[in-house]
């Protein structure tokens, strides 16, 4: 059995799937003499080696035992070897290894359009004889071919090439035009790129299958929001969207972003928020966007409590809110815990290209202003050594090394 593309990133995300307990297990498994046994397998041979692996989502195994199998220099040729290649390019994606998965299934989905096209199309009569050779026949030679072009579309939708994605994705919904993910994506790839009316088309399409589906129907209002700039119709989808299941989290954090954003209503904003953490307490963008408000308020004891939480759990919470986080506890004359807060941000950022400098600058002055001149200089000294470094930010912290050397 395939995962779903939902499965799917519940596994990537998860998932320990991959660790030195798992590594050492199949490195005991695989002797090099089976290694070799397991090279030499022709495509239909590891296909049915690995169905139960499938069945089982026994997906360490699978990945295992074609890595073994996979030789770039192999010879491609037939709907099994596309068959094993798609599953090849999935657990590569399940596991982090993005851009070789996009060369694996960009040979799947070749090897699938050249065999139909020698045998005379996808519905020949030569083609239904190839299928009904298969174990799972048509259906599941069809169904790996919808996961080899929905998984491309998918890499290409992650690094946000779009035009790319859209040729995968909407080859993938020819195939199936009911899996929700790969449909949603299509039509966000389609409004990216300003094609809003196909994006609409596909929207419609996908609110007809599901009209309870409030997840979905919370993207549209995101769609209506920042494509179609119709506040109105936005709010409608938003607030059908909680009608239909007010305890969903991301539906009440989404809604209180447009209330702030499009409304400028901050209060109505923060009942969402709260409404979002009541819902799901480990909801922690929603931490942070409430967070953010009681900073503005100057309820800093709040701010405190609801940063921190974020910060704690949340890798992808944003310098500014590590800046509010430490202000805050300033301003409650806790300079100890604000440089804490400093520290912590600095650690996690070392190395990162997308290090906020801003985040550096005030925890220099939080020094400067501890007396602490001499620790104040190795920050603007971390700052000047970014690899990329905009003049501006590189004039500033040279004239402020300056100061306090």
């Amino acid at each position: 059995m395939v995962p779903s593309f939902s499965t799917q990133k519940q596994i990537k995300y998860d998932l320990d799937l991959i660790n030195e307990e798992t590594e050492k297990g199949m490195q005991k498994e695989f002797s090099p003499a089976f290694e070799k046994e397991i090279s030499q397998l022709s495509a239909g041979e590891i296909y049915e080696q690995i169905l139960p692996m499938l069945n089982e989502q026994n997906f360490n195994k699978v990945y295992y035992w074609l890595r073994h199998w996979y030789n770039p220099k192999r010879e491609f040729n037939t709907i099994e070897d596309a068959m094993v290649l798609t599953t090849f390019g999935m657990a590569l994606n399940i596991f982090g290894f993005g851009e070789e998965a996009k060369k694996v299934l960009k040979k799947s989905v070749y090897l699938y359009q050249q065999i139909y096209e020698e045998n005379g199309g996808d519905d020949s009569k030569e083609m239904k004889e190839i299928f009904n050779a298969l174990p799972d026949g048509e259906r599941g030679a069809r169904s790996m071919e919808f996961y080899a072009y929905g998984t491309l579309g998918q890499l290409y939708f992650s690094s946000k090439e779009y035009d790319s994605a859209i040729v995968y994705l909407r080859s993938a919904c020819d195939l199936n035009n009911t899996e929700e993910q790969i449909m949603s994506m299509l039509a966000i790839a389609y409004s990216n790129t300003n094609q809003a009316p196909r994006a609409a088309k596909v929207f419609d399409d996908l609110l007809e299958q599901n009209p309870e589906d409030d997840a979905l129907i919370s993207r549209v209002g995101s769609f209506y929001q920042t494509s179609l700039k119709d506040n109105a119709k936005a709010e409608e989808f938003y607030k059908k969207a909680i009608s239909i299941n007010s305890n969903n989290a991301h539906n009440r954090y989404v809604y209180g972003i447009f209330l702030i954003n499009a409304k400028n209503d901050v209060e109505a904003c923060a009942k969402e928020l709260k409404e979002s953490i009541n819902a799901n307490a480990r909801f922690w963008p929603a931490h942070t966007a409430l967070g953010e408000i009681q900073y503005n308020k100057g309820n800093y004891t709040d701010a405190v409590q609801l940063l921190q939480n974020a910060i704690q759990n949340d890798r992808n919470v944003e310098g500014k809110h590590f800046i509010m986080a430490a202000r805050s506890f300033m301003n409650l004359g806790d300079n100890k815990r604000a440089e804490e807060i400093f520290g912590e941000y600095i650690k996690n950022a070392k190395g990162s290209q997308y290090a906020d400098p801003n985040v550096f600058f005030e925890y220099a002055d939080l020094l400067k202003q501890m007396d602490r001149a001499r620790s104040a200089a190795q920050v603007y000294k971390a700052i000047l050594s970014f690899v990329e470094l905009p003049q501006d930010v590189k004039e500033k912290a040279e004239k402020l090394l300056k100061g306090v050397e």
